[in-house]
């Protein structure tokens, strides 16, 4: 079963079940039931928000045995965790299908995988330090020039 640790050390386990689908869908609003498309996976793995409150959702029995709320249970998450934590809770769903859609679902995941990658390292690629440094210097050296209209 697909589990992560939280910032705080703790261990939850990620079972998607048709209780935790129906509780991502009331709690979350998030369909775990439409992911044809890759849309809910991509939206999962790329926004900390969404992921953390369907994972809420998914382990809300877990988080209640915890005494935790779920604004508690949200300031877990941070950084790496978040990786993690969104990696174990698309496990879970992959694993909630049966075995003939599971198999288009991991090609699925790993289109969703590569093309984020690709994002991030096309992203990176066109941060230059120098090019950020000299666009502050010239936008510093036009709002320190005197105006010109004003004499």
């Amino acid at each position: 079963m697909p589990s992560f640790r939280d910032a705080a050390g703790k261990t939850w386990e990620v079972r998607v079940d048709v209780a935790a689908v129906k509780r991502a869908l009331d709690l979350a609003n998030v369909d775990l039931r439409v992911i044809e498309s890759g849309k809910t996976l991509a939206e999962l793995a790329l926004d900390p928000v969404k992921l953390v409150d369907t994972l809420y959702a998914i382990v809300k029995p877990q988080v209640d045995a915890a005494g935790l709320s779920d604004e508690q249970f949200a300031g877990l998450f941070a950084g790496d965790v978040l990786e993690q934590a969104a990696t174990a809770l698309i496990d879970g769903i992959i694993d909630f299908f049966p075995a003939s859609q599971r198999r288009a679902l991991t090609k699925l995941r790993t289109a969703i995988d590569r093309g984020t990658a690709k994002v991030f390292s096309l992203a990176e690629a066109e941060l230059n330090p120098d090019t950020i440094e000299s666009e502050i210097e010239n936008r510093f050296r036009q709002l320190s020039k005197p105006n010109s209209s004003t004499g």
